[in-house]
């Protein structure tokens, strides 16, 4: 896995409606192949987890509201 975009496929998931929470996109992200210290490297600032958790919160509502 090319470890430059990593933070890139943590968006698009967090964006996808499929992630429930940060830990989630995580998950997904070793399932994927990108090991735990790649992901722990581009997802550990404050900045980046807020942008990821309210990106799915928002996700994850508009996917599964049923609307």
């Amino acid at each position: 896995m090319d470890e430059a975009t990593v933070l890139e496929r943590a968006y698009a998931l967090a964006r996808s409606g499929k992630c429930r929470s940060i830990k989630d996109v995580r998950d997904a992200l070793k399932v994927e192949g990108f090991n735990y210290e790649t992901i722990a490297v581009h997802l550990h600032g404050l900045a980046v987890t807020r942008d990821l958790t309210k990106l799915c919160k928002t996700s994850w509502e508009r996917t599964n509201s049923g609307t």
